[in-house]
C-alpha cells in the first residue's frame, strides 16, 4: 500500500489516474477539474441505501459540484493505492485505494475502501466508476445531502447466459456466473484450487457473518447452503476487464434473487476480482454493498446458512 503522491506515473492516462488522488490530497481543485473530459460522468454502483445519493451524475460540471462542496471541508486527506491494474484496454484502469480524512463539519474520521473503475479518453477521465463502502460512509456522513440534479440510471445490462465468451478467461468468469443461476454446484466448484480462498472486504461485522472463507469445500458448502433454496437468481454482466496479468480478470456484474426467508428481493451490485492459478481460481475477492445486503435478508445472517439474526 503506497500513498498516491509517491507514485509515478508511467503515461497520461495514469497521471490522469493518480491526479484524481493527489489533487484531491492538496485540494487542488483546479488541477482536480483539468483531468476531467467535458462530457465525464461519475457512476455510483453502490448508492442504495443511502438516501439523497444519486446512481450518477453526469456532466463534468455536475459531478464537479459535489467535489467543490464537500472536499474544501475535510482535512488530513490521504489515498494510498493498494493496486493500479491496467487492463488490455490501455483507456480502462482498475485501481484498489483505501483513504482517510477528517470531515471538517463533524470532526469525524473516514476511512474507507474503494474499488475505482476509470475509463479515459485523451488522458482525461470521461467515466469513474467509484465503488466504495456505503456502511462507512452512512455512519460518517448520517445527515448527507446530494446537489439536487437530475437521476439517469444504467441500461440493463445482459444476463450471464446471453453472452458469448471470447476467450478462455472469459468462460471460466461466465461459468462461474451461468453455472450459480444454474444451482449446478459441481460444476462452479471445479471452477477453483482445492486450496482457494474468497475475501469478502465489505461484508457487515455481525455475529454469523463471515469475511471470507478458506478452501474450495467451505466456498462451495456456503454458496449451495445460501443459494440452493434462491428463487429467480439472475446475474447481469455489466463489465468483465481482462488485466494485462493474465491471471487476473475482474467482473463488474448485477444480481438479483428472491430471499426465500424474507420474500424480498435481493438486488445487488458487485466488482469480483478473480486470481487464478493453472487456469483456476485461486482467490476471489467479492466487493458488493452491505447496505442492499442487509435490506434484503433482515432478520436473516448468511453465514453458515440463513441462521435468525
Amino acid at each position: 500500500m503506497t500513498r498516491a503522491d509517491q507514485i509515478t506515473p508511467k503515461d497520461a492516462n495514469e497521471a490522469a489516474v493518480l491526479g484524481f488522488y493527489t489533487n484531491l490530497m492538496k485540494k487542488d481543485l483546479d488541477g482536480f477539474k483539468d483531468i476531467w473530459a467535458e462530457d465525464a460522468a461519475q457512476i455510483m454502483p453502490f448508492y442504495k441505501g443511502i438516501p439523497g445519493l444519486q446512481p450518477a451524475w453526469r456532466g463534468k460540471d455536475t459531478l464537479l459540484a459535489y467535489y467543490l462542496a464537500s472536499i474544501p471541508k475535510r482535512r488530513d486527506h490521504v489515498f494510498w493505492v493498494d493496486a493500479l491494474h491496467r487492463t488490455t484496454n490501455p483507456d480502462v484502469i482498475v485501481a484498489e485505494v483505501r483513504a482517510n480524512s477528517i470531515v471538517g463539519d463533524t470532526g469525524r474520521r473516514y476511512d474507507q475502501q474503494y474499488v475505482f473503475v476509470f475509463h479515459l479518453r485523451d488522458g482525461r477521465i470521461v467515466q469513474n466508476r467509484e465503488h466504495f463502502n456505503p456502511l462507512v460512509f452512512r455512519n460518517t456522513f448520517p445527515e448527507f445531502s446530494a446537489p439536487d440534479v437530475p437521476v439517469e440510471p444504467e441500461p440493463e445490462a445482459p444476463r450471464a447466459d446471453e453472452l458469448t465468451a471470447k476467450t478462455p478467461n472469459e468462460q471460466l468468469v461466465l461459468t462461474f456466473y451461468q453455472s450459480l443461476m444454474a444451482k449446478d454446484f459441481d460444476t462452479w466448484g471445479g471452477l477453483f484450487n482445492a486450496d482457494a480462498k474468497q475475501e469478502n472486504p465489505f461484508m457487515p461485522g455481525k455475529d454469523g457473518l463471515a469475511p471470507g472463507f478458506e478452501g474450495r469445500d467451505r466456498i462451495v458448502f456456503h454458496y449451495r447452503t445460501v443459494l440452493e433454496n434462491r428463487r429467480d437468481l439472475v446475474f447481469r454482466i455489466h463489465a468483465i476487464h481482462q488485466s494485462t496479468d493474465p491471471n487476473l480478470i475482474i467482473a463488474e456484474v448485477g444480481g438479483t434473487s428472491i430471499v426465500p426467508e424474507t420474500g424480498r428481493i435481493y438486488d445487488q451490485r458487485y466488482v469480483w476480482f478473480f486470481h487464478l492459478k493453472d487456469g483456476k481460481i485461486q482467490r476471489m475477492q467479492e466487493y458488493f454493498n452491505p447496505l442492499a445486503f442487509e435490506s434484503a435478508f433482515e432478520g436473516f445472517l448468511v453465514g453458515e446458512g440463513a441462521v435468525e439474526n
